[in-house]
């Protein structure tokens, strides 16, 4: 039996829409998954920040925000979301007693806060 050209280009186009469909999916929740990681990992690091809490969450809504004035794409904003959330990943080489303490820092502690930065660019 004979399937006429244009038939089997339309099966085979159908296919090759599904198989993009489901690939698309996939990576639409990979990406999903992803920004649910960052954002754990993020909240994990406000969360020891005491001093400092939900500074993160202000950052991400400041550079956005920013993103969109700037008329940024979406997949631009995506990124500056991710970066925002991680800007402040440094600090988990901050000792605790120096990132929570209530009074100003001695020359050395605040120096030391300063390495959050270096520590921030390698990770």
């Amino acid at each position: 039996v004979a399937v006429p050209a244009a038939v089997a280009v339309k099966i085979a186009h159908r296919i090759h829409v599904r198989s993009l469909e489901a690939k698309t999916a996939e990576i639409k929740e990979a990406s999903r998954l992803h920004l649910a990681t960052v954002e754990a990992l993020a909240t994990a690091i406000d969360a020891r920040d005491q001093v400092g809490l939900g500074h993160v969450g202000r950052t991400q809504i400041y550079a956005v925000g920013l993103g969109r004035i700037l008329g940024l794409s979406e997949s631009e904003i995506s990124a500056l979301k991710m970066g925002a959330l991680l800007h402040d990943i440094g600090k988990l080489a901050v000792p605790d007693h120096i990132l929570n303490k209530p009074d100003g820092l001695t020359p050395a502690e605040a120096e030391k806060t300063k390495i959050h930065c270096s520590v921030g660019a390698s990770i």
